[in-house]
Formats: C-alpha cells, sequence, structure tokens
C-alpha cells in the first residue's frame, strides 16, 4: 500500500472516534451545473509524524463529508488542485506539476479514478 493508502485508511477508521487528530480543511467546492452534487478539494494535516494530504471527493449536496466515500482523487503533500464541471455528467480535475512526483518508486499521487458516483472524471496539467 502507499503512504496516502495507508494514511487514508487510517483517517477512515479514527475519524468518528477522534476527529481533533486530524485537521481537514476545504480549500474548494465546486456544485454540478443540475446543483445535485458537489466536488470537494481538501487539504488533511495529521500533525508531524505524516505529510498533508490533497483529496477531491464527490457526493451528493447536503451529503455529509467523508474522508473515503466519493474519492476522485488523494495525493502526497499540499496541492492546488482545481476542479470544474464541464457538464452534468463530466468534472475536470486540473492537476499542479507537483502532484507528478519525483520518483517512479514513490510517486506523489495515490488515487486517480475515471469514474465516480456515476460521474466521468477526465484529468488535465494546469500550465
Amino acid at each position: 500500500m502507499k503512504p496516502l493508502d495507508l494514511m487514508l485508511l487510517f483517517l477512515a477508521s479514527t475519524l468518528p472516534i477522534s476527529c481533533s487528530d486530524c485537521d481537514r480543511h476545504i480549500l474548494s467546492e465546486d456544485t454540478s451545473p443540475s446543483g445535485d452534487m458537489v466536488a470537494v478539494v481538501t487539504v488533511t494535516n495529521c500533525g508531524a509524524w505524516t505529510d498533508f494530504s490533497t483529496a477531491v471527493n464527490l457526493r451528493y449536496v447536503g451529503a455529509p463529508s467523508s474522508v473515503m466515500d466519493g474519492l476522485v482523487f488523494g495525493a502526497d503533500g499540499k496541492h492546488s488542485v482545481i476542479t470544474v464541471w464541464k457538464d452534468g455528467q463530466t468534472l475536470v480535475v486540473y492537476l499542479p506539476t507537483s502532484t507528478a512526483g519525483d520518483s517512479v518508486v514513490y510517486p506523489k499521487i495515490a488515487h486517480q479514478n475515471s469514474e465516480v458516483k456515476g460521474i466521468h472524471i477526465e484529468y488535465r496539467q494546469l500550465r
């Protein structure tokens, strides 16, 4: 398992018990054209023993936010990720070059799904 996978698993298993151990900040929320879904970009910091992590989750408007539910994208580190709805069925995720990592063995991207909750996901590199 990649380090971010382990951290997300840890977060998912401990979040209901111990929310104060990690700080999760919402950087942006982008509502779908139909108004029923929202793409949420977050950065999580669990203290000195881990790096920041950046995630994009897709959830229904009004549904509670979850670390693993609707996970579109996850990467080690703090990154400026941008989401834009192309249409009601397609979300475009713009990734900065900082997500590429500097090693084949230890890439920064842990999750990069192409479809979540029936929504097609496209990835593009920020220039």
